[in-house]
């Protein structure tokens, strides 16, 4: 940009050519600053997962072996439960959802109801 500037006030850089280089100059350092907020967030993201995984797993190291679980334990594993309404009301026999998250990861979803990923010929 100085090299520009220098240019332009020798007058070896016309005016125009000088407010296009500087318009250019100064929407690609406004692309860039956008980009590097994105990444810093990124970053921050990355190091508090990091932050959560290594408290849970001193977590269970610190209750590694037990024989009965108690509301301590819990408490210190689970953040919430929510319990919604049943599918059906007025009947015994229906399904109800529960949701539990874990303290430093968030909710759980069993295995068993995670999507499963389709193959190439189902997706057909």
């Amino acid at each position: 940009i100085c090299k520009i500037y220098e240019d332009n006030a020798l007058g070896k850089l016309p005016d125009a050519r000088y407010r296009a280089l500087d318009a250019q100059y100064a929407k690609e350092q406004d692309a860039l600053e956008i980009e590097i907020a994105e990444l810093e967030k990124a970053v921050t993201s990355y190091e508090q997962s990091q932050k959560s995984a290594e408290k849970f797993i001193a977590l269970i190291d610190k209750y590694e072996n037990f024989d009965t679980l108690t509301n301590t334990m819990l408490n210190g594993f689970v953040e919430k439960i929510l319990v919604h309404e049943r599918a059906r009301k007025g009947s015994q026999d229906t399904t109800q959802e529960i949701e539990i998250y874990f303290n430093f990861l968030g909710r759980y979803i069993p295995p068993s109801l995670q999507p499963v990923p389709l193959t190439p010929e189902e997706q057909e």
